[in-house]
């Protein structure tokens, strides 16, 4: 019995999603980088860990303030480009892992990134701190439980307040809202500082279906999301 592929896309792939979605459609999981403008950008590939860039585009990162040539261990914006040679900023930060050329590819060089987060995915506090996408992805590694994760950042003049929403997977069993705490903390030290300062004022967390996370018009749930007084 020939075994059966599940190609997915428009998301960053987790592992706890990859799994989950894995075990229910008995099959195997191929994550797929792309975007409108472009289609297909990047994939995994047999045997190879991580995304693999399509050799067909030419590539750059903003990093450091500036447009530069993909090099090994760079991170920062990432930038496309194909025959009409105008870049497009991608609004995605990625890491470059390695250059390889790939006989999947046609044997052309290929590049293997590592997806960090959106670049508008970043809030930044008044004593200098910041949560980014990054951040996040870190807590849903650690607490496996969880599903999906969303930080709404309540503007408040007496200090900003961090809900942490978060969806768990039932079949794992419940979870307490306090471990969601504490790995939120242990993944980002500068903002714990920030709550131990009270810069920020409190961060609690809690367990929601997925509908009620924040949704912005086109459907889409983004990781951090600013809000002015009550949430």
């Amino acid at each position: 019995m020939r075994q059966r592929i599940l190609f997915v896309a428009g998301e960053p792939l987790t592992m706890p999603t990859r799994k989950l979605v894995s075990e229910a459609w008995c099959s195997k999981v191929v994550n797929v980088y792309g975007m409108a403008e472009f289609d297909m950008v990047g994939a995994e590939l047999p045997s190879h860990d991580g995304l693999w860039l399509v050799p067909e585009f030419e590539y750059g990162v903003i990093a450091e303030g500036r447009p530069q040539a993909p090099q090994i261990g760079i991170s920062g914006e990432l930038l496309i480009r194909d025959a009409r040679a105008q870049w497009h900023y991608t609004g995605d930060r990625v890491e470059f892992i390695e250059v390889r050329e790939m006989d999947l590819l046609g044997g052309a060089p290929s590049w293997n990134v590592r997806f960090v987060d959106r670049v508008n995915e970043t809030a930044f506090f008044s004593d200098g701190s910041m949560l980014t996408g990054e951040h996040l992805w870190v807590v849903r590694s650690q607490v496996t439980e969880i599903l999906q994760l969303q930080a709404i950042i309540a503007r408040r003049v007496q200090g900003d307040e961090i809900i942490l929403l978060y969806v768990v997977d039932e079949r794992t069993g419940s979870l307490c809202n306090i471990e969601v705490v504490e790995a939120f903390l242990r993944a980002n030290v500068d903002v714990a500082d920030s709550l131990k300062f009270g810069v920020i004022r409190s961060i609690s967390a809690k367990a929601v279906p997925e509908e009620a996370l924040y949704q912005t018009q086109r459907g889409k749930i983004p990781l951090i999301y600013e809000c002015e007084g009550e949430q």
